[in-house]
């Protein structure tokens, strides 16, 4: 009986032996990966934390737009508008004399038409 119980005690002593031999092998390379990521991590974060400190902000308050900038921005959009209308009307017209003859046309210059109309 105390053979059969010695056995047991180093078979289990055995299997413990080889199981924390293989976990701790695994364990290791998790560890290591694990690490080798907050390493990363934290050169990351470092590099950006010398970019904050190197971009030096002088005012936080955003600086509305004057009246003049608010007109001239104006202007601008309605000239690029009716610059655009401009153009798709001369090509609308050279469609229409193009249907009028009898010629056909394609599919995106039949929608173009049909947009600046």
């Amino acid at each position: 009986m105390r053979t059969h119980l010695l056995n047991a005690k180093l078979l289990n002593l055995q299997i413990l032996n080889t199981s924390l031999r293989f976990a701790a092998t695994d364990r290791s390379k998790v560890e290591y990966t694990l690490k080798m990521l907050k390493e990363d991590l934290q050169k990351q974060q470092d590099e950006e934390a010398k970019k904050l400190k190197l971009v030096h902000v002088t005012n936080n308050h955003i600086t509305k737009p004057t009246i003049v900038e608010k007109v001239v921005r104006e202007m601008k959009h309605y000239y690029h508008g009716f610059r655009l209308l401009a153009l798709e009307t001369k090509l609308s017209t050279k469609y229409m004399w193009r249907v009028l003859r009898g010629d056909t046309l394609s599919r995106r210059e039949r929608q173009q038409l049909v947009r600046s109309m």
